[in-house]
């Protein structure tokens, strides 16, 4: 009898390691406190390294790429991908330019660091010539007035308070409350010139639960950092992912 027990102690052993180590290697989506980058703002750490494609360049090619990686315990970051693409050129140049990030402060959960995955858009845009159609503008509803010029392309791009990554993991990941909901919604919205967020609708739905909660979200948030153009506050279109997580 002593040896078979011996046997069902070791399985036992083995099966209370692997769970344990299978706890250890979780990827958190939400935690208590998000990781941050340690050099301000990620996106603008993105902005001011991208080498725009000579391809892209030549036949105009501009947007934004999703890119998704983790945030390992030690602050680097692995395993990144496009979820959503541009073009092969810019998708490469956004993960070039992920994989150069230098270390994050990672993310803690119950007081230990523990790896997150994260997904963010990085802006590609060119600066077109003068003499070219102005392809900045998306709507005018009243040519004799700027007041109703809603941009999608502007000089400075609106922020939220304290970067657009802000936006992501601390405003939307502290305050969504959405019950037996995974996966995406897609939600647009202008941005005024004073920074407050109108015209909000769900471009791409996940339920009628989550879109509410996203409609929501938008709805109660700051003011921004509105856009400029030419030196002057603009209204702009904006529109984002929103991640609703497992529970």
């Amino acid at each position: 009898m002593k040896k078979p027990l011996l046997v069902l102690l070791i399985l036992l052993a083995a099966i209370t390691s692997k769970a344990q180590n299978t706890q250890k290697d979780s990827i958190y989506v939400t935690i208590e406190n998000p990781p941050e980058f340690k050099k301000g703002d990620f996106l603008t750490f993105a902005a001011q390294n991208i080498l725009y494609p000579a391809s892209a360049v030549k036949d105009h090619i501009q947007g934004k790429v999703f890119v998704q990686f983790i945030i390992q315990k030690d602050g680097k970051l692995s395993d990144a991908k496009i979820v959503r693409s541009v073009s092969p050129d810019i998708d490469a140049e956004a993960l070039r330019v992920v994989n150069s990030s230098p270390p994050w402060k990672p993310g803690i959960q119950n007081g230990r660091p523990v790896p997150v995955s994260f997904t963010i858009p990085i802006t590609f845009r060119l600066n077109l010539p003068a003499q070219k159609v102005d392809s900045s503008v998306l709507l005018k509803t009243n040519t004799s007035s700027n007041d109703t010029t809603i941009y999608k392309k502007t000089d400075v791009e609106p922020e939220f308070p304290g970067g657009l990554m802000r936006f992501f993991t601390g405003y939307i990941r502290n305050n969504e409350k959405s019950k037996n909901n995974e996966g995406t919604v897609r939600v647009a919205f202008v941005i005024e010139k004073d920074g407050s967020l109108t015209n909000i609708r769900i471009t791409q739905s996940l339920s009628e639960s989550a879109d509410k909660e996203v409609i929501r979200l938008i709805t109660q948030s700051p003011k921004w950092a509105p856009a400029m153009q030419n030196g002057k506050p603009v209204r702009v279109q904006f529109s984002c992912p929103i991640y609703f997580p497992a529970r």
